[in-house]
């Protein structure tokens, strides 16, 4: 199914969830979802608006990393 940038925009703009709309756009048309966002951005949809990836954060360091970490440096 392939859907237009109109109707794209349409279906996020009447979406409640619009992060999980989102996703459903873009496995219903077969892109990515950046690719869903590019066009909902061309749509008028404000960049700033749109739903983010989480932020991974890394572990917090363990004296056993951050030997290694040390080691690492030569030092």
């Amino acid at each position: 199914m392939e859907m237009t940038a109109h109707e794209i925009v349409r279906s996020y703009k009447e979406s409640k969830d619009k992060k999980k709309q989102v996703g459903i756009l873009a496995q219903l048309n077969l892109c990515t979802p950046e690719d869903i966002k590019k066009i909902l951005v061309e749509g008028g949809i404000n960049w700033r608006e749109l739903p983010r990836g989480k932020r991974t954060q890394s572990p917090p360091p363990t004296p056993e990393r951050s030997k290694r970490a040390y080691c690492a440096f030569g030092a």
